[in-house]
């Protein structure tokens, strides 16, 4: 049953006095004879203390179920109990003599989320009053409370915490209005029961332990225990007292038995508020079948002098289908208190707000007061509210709850205007259409400012329970009888298809031991060390962690680590994808404040920055420095060796100082959880770089040497030798030129080339080259000191690599062919040449003068003689050359015979050179760019050097 009443011909008072604090006597007695009782009471008590009673305004033992279902909007089945929450599967049941609160209501995914399973406190009996100042007496408020979690993390948005709520201002109370509450959850332990007062939703209190009363023991700690709980509030003072028990293995009446006092608070921040409503509240994150537990819900007023009367059994005639024409009657049960009912009135008005018309009543007998004329008729689309009055001869009042009624004209269809649409659920893949938990009814406003239930008939559209994705569903409204929707509007709600949370651990540090290697995880990952930068050289330390009875690591030596300083683990990630991190930090008041997290594939990779993982630590119990499930980049997946750290973004400490020497940083519950799959692909992400090739006109693509295995390198950051099919149409051997040819990588099972990445190999097709016949003679009569008998004759230079004279004997060695000639035939490639000539092997008797030039363009015979050191570049020579300037020819006379005739460069290097072997020669310059150079002409009796201007 929902409310206890007075029942006709029984009186119910609580007795109690300064004397008897702890003596609580329920006195119940027949009507007939309460009268003389209650007079010897009265002689009694007056010698003692003031007689005050007991009135309870509410009760609520949910003896009744309202189904297995649970709830998730509107009222729960018949109940006065009503239901809002945040998130895709919060809700609430009336079941199995209980209210349960749970995060697993169907079939949608678990998400952070809460439920509000409230009662709106306008409907409490009188004379209780929303604003608690306003009570004419002590307000007393009783329940059972339970929730499943050892030890509930608090309020903050996805931490698990349980409350009732005294009152609250807003019927979304996680983040909005205000209002008193009895909670349990906190960071760390131990998590006593407490009494707060909250602004702004109590999610406002986040993971903190204080409170207006924060209990001792029983209740120091009650972790999943049955519990009951008692709260008094006097606005005589505005003190607030707390009791409580605990209940062992199920609960008990709090009513029953003793309650130990747990502490008092004067407090009035909220008491001169309306709050309208009360009940039970339960939040957390997305672990699943989370539930909380809630019994015997009572209120009660404390009266001072007297008991006033009760008001019962309010009865509307007619109660519905109230025409324009329809007058309306009243009745109802007016129940004495302790003394005789003296006045008993009806008040009504169109407005909430004002209810200044009376009509009085006349009783029959048995207590049942009638309206002694009708509330008048009304027009179409109009309210009408009313309260029934009762007064009896010692002045004491009571005041019924709002009563209403619209009337409407059946002629005339009222209008809907709006349609309140659901929030959106969650559900994994593959529930079907017809299993969806989509609510039967919503609510729709009319143009009267009425608000009423419709059935709704969703359509599936395009929902497809395989494929996750969101679905926006609509759905048709039945309309009721004088409900129309010319508009119409129709019902949304959307449902978001989401897969399966396959994934497990892969790695875990949780230091239940104290060492840094990891505790949780696959095989591979289990000791893995957490450290810091390799340059640390300080102790980890195992302090107190996030968690009770478990550890964390921690260390000092921050100072300067912007950038620089970090904590780092390594992981293997091999056959798990969809990966995500969770961890805690938390750091002294010197300590950094300022993180992020970064990744890095391999011992030589790349850092970057995974998103959404700026971290702003505190020295708050792990509460502020947390990461919840962060999605890890896919380039994280399937990985031998995957790095993680968590560096340093700042040199701010948490007192936003300066990071100190002795600034200590913690982290706990470093997670990496991913899905397990044989699927994953190895991606290619490289292949090795081929050298280049020179082939020949006329080589065709057979005769390339391209290579059949190539290495191929993997994101895995492992190889593999794979087969490749090279491509001939990128070749054409019958044309010089520059070709890449492109091969195709035969790839095994669980690779995969997606970004098509293809070896090549540059061939560069040349023309055949010529090859000509070249004697060189030299004449050594002029070397000063040869000896034929005793000397050899060496010729070396770039047809030999500049190889030493000696070191090629077969090449290099001249032969002496009489008369001081010496001689060498060689066969070489068509090109220019310098050369050398010298006596013996070595360096050290080598031709004076700079290296010789030979443009070799057919086959011929070069004859060179030795110039001798002791030949000085003669004056009296006679020696003309001329023109000068020249443009085609010069022509050169000497009065003895020319040996050799050389055109050099000013950098002295030579241009051209002949050996004419007469006195006079046409030397020519037609190929020889205009500018200024130096002739040389060597004779027997000296040399001589002139400055030639060739023009064009």
């Amino acid at each position: 049953m929902w409310v206890r009443k007075f029942q006709p011909g029984i009186k119910q008072i609580f007795i109690s006095n300064s004397q008897f604090q702890k003596t609580k006597t329920i006195i119940q007695m027949n009507k007939n004879t309460f009268s003389g009782i209650l007079i010897c009471l009265y002689v009694f008590l007056s010698a003692i203390s003031t007689l005050t009673a007991q009135v309870q305004v509410h009760s609520s033992d949910f003896n009744d179920s309202q189904g297995e279902a649970f709830v998730i909007s509107g009222n729960i089945g018949s109940s006065p109990w009503m239901v809002n929450r945040s998130g895709p599967d919060w809700g609430a049941r009336i079941h199995n003599n209980i209210l349960e609160l749970t995060n697993t209501a169907g079939f949608a995914a678990n998400a952070n989320g809460w439920v509000f399973a409230h009662l709106e406190t306008g409907e409490f009996e009188s004379p209780y009053n929303s604003t608690l100042a306003s009570n004419p007496g002590k307000v007393s408020w009783y329940f059972n409370m339970q929730q499943i979690r050892e030890n509930p993390a608090g309020f903050g948005s996805n931490s698990y915490g349980v409350a009732f709520i005294i009152g609250s201002t807003s019927s979304s109370p996680a983040a909005t209005g205000n209002g008193y509450a009895i909670v349990l959850g906190n960071s760390g332990a131990p998590d006593p029961i407490r009494f707060v007062n909250y602004t702004n939703g109590i999610q406002s209190l986040g993971t903190s332990t204080g409170g207006l009363i924060v209990a001792g023991s029983p209740l120091d700690n009650p972790t999943d225990d049955y519990m009951s709980l008692k709260l008094t509030y006097n606005p005589a003072n505005n003190l607030w007292e707390l009791f409580g028990r605990l209940d062992g293995s199920s609960f008990v009446d709090p009513m029953e038995g003793e309650l130990v006092a747990l502490g008092s608070v004067t407090d009035n921040e909220y008491t001169q508020q309306a709050m309208p409503y009360m009940g039970a509240y339960w939040q957390g994150s997305t672990a699943a079948d989370q539930t909380s537990f809630f019994d015997n819900v009572s209120v009660w007023l404390e009266l001072e002098g007297g008991i006033p009367p009760s008001i019962t059994n309010i009865i509307q005639t007619p109660a519905s289908d109230i025409t324009p024409e329809t007058t309306v009657s009243v009745s109802a049960t007016v129940t004495p208190g302790d003394a005789p009912v003296s006045l008993v009135e009806l008040q009504w008005g169109i407005s909430a707000s004002d209810l200044s018309n009376t009509i009085v009543t006349t009783t029959g007998g048995d207590n049942i007061y009638t309206t002694e004329s009708d509330i008048p008729a009304q027009e179409h689309n109009t309210s009408v509210y009313y309260v029934i009055f009762a007064e009896d001869t010692d002045g004491e009042t009571a005041t019924s709850a709002m009563q209403s009624y619209l009337v409407t004209d059946p002629e005339i269809d009222l209008v809907i205007v709006s349609v309140t649409n659901p929030e959106p659920i969650s559900v994994e893949t593959g529930v079907p259409f017809e299993e969806l938990p989509l609510p039967d009814s919503l609510s729709v406003t009319l143009d009267n400012n009425e608000s009423i239930n419709l059935e709704v008939i969703w359509h599936e559209g395009e929902y497809d329970p395989d494929t996750p994705d969101n679905y926006l569903l609509d759905g048709d409204l039945v309309l009721t009888e004088g409900v129309a929707n010319p508009d119409n509007l129709q019902a949304q709600i959307e449902v978001i298809v989401t897969l399966p949370d396959l994934s497990e651990t892969i790695a875990g540090w949780f230091f239940t031991e104290e060492t840094q290697g990891a505790d949780q995880g696959t095989d591979e990952n289990i000791g893995k060390l957490i450290n810091r930068e390799p340059s640390f050289t300080g102790n980890y330390t195992f302090p107190t962690g996030a968690s009770p009875g478990t550890n964390s690591i921690s260390s000092t030596q921050w100072v300067e680590g912007m950038d620089t300083k970090y904590w780092i683990i390594e992981v293997s990630t091999l056959n798990f994808g969809n990966l995500t991190l969770s961890s805690k930090q938390q750091s002294s008041n010197t300590g950094p404040r300022d993180f992020k997290v970064q990744y890095r594939i391999g011992a030589q990779g790349t850092w970057i920055d995974v998103d959404n993982t700026n971290i702003i630590v505190g020295n708050d119990n792990f509460s502020s420095g947390v990461l919840s499930n962060i999605t890890l980049p896919a380039a994280c997946n399937n990985k031998a060796t995957l790095f993680i750290r968590w560096i340093m973004t700042s040199n701010t400490s948490v007192n936003d100082g300066t990071v100190a020497a002795g600034g200590t940083s913690r982290i706990d519950e470093i997670e990496i959880r991913g899905i397990f799959s044989d699927d994953f692909q190895r991606i290619v992400i490289g292949v090795e770089e081929l050298p280049s090739q020179d082939v020949f006109v006329g080589t065709t693509f057979e005769e390339i040497e391209l290579p059949g295995i190539i290495t191929v390198f993997f994101d895995d950051l492992g190889s593999e030798e794979l087969e490749v099919i090279w491509n001939p149409e990128d070749y054409d051997g019958d044309a010089a030129g520059t070709y890449t040819i492109t091969g195709e990588i035969q790839l095994l099972e669980g690779m995969d080339n997606p970004d098509d990445i293809q070896p090549s190999v540059v061939v560069n097709v040349i023309p055949e080259p010529q090859f000509y016949t070249v004697t060189f003679n030299v004449d050594m009569t002029a070397a000063p000191g040869f000896d034929p008998d005793e000397d050899d004759v060496y010729i070396t230079g770039s047809m030999f690599d500049n190889a030493i004279p000696g070191t090629l004997p077969d090449d290099q060695l001249m032969s002496h062919s009489g008369n001081m000639i010496y001689t060498r035939t060689m066969t070489l490639e068509e090109g220019s040449y310098t050369y050398k000539y010298y006596i013996n092997a070595g360096l050290g008797n080598p031709e004076p003068g700079p290296d010789r030039l030979l443009d070799l363009t057919q086959d011929m015979e070069v004859n060179d003689i030795w110039i001798a050191t002791n030949i000085a570049e003669s004056e009296g020579l006679d020696l003309r050359v001329f023109p000068n300037p020249a443009t085609n020819y010069i022509h050169v006379y000497s009065e003895v015979e020319i040996h050799e005739i050389k055109l050099l460069d000013l950098k002295g290097q030579i241009i051209k050179s002949i050996y004419p072997a007469e006195n006079q020669m046409f030397f020519s310059i037609q190929d020889v760019s205009a500018g200024l150079y130096i002739l040389q002409v060597n004779t027997r009796e000296g040399y001589l050097t002139k400055k030639i201007q060739v023009m064009r």
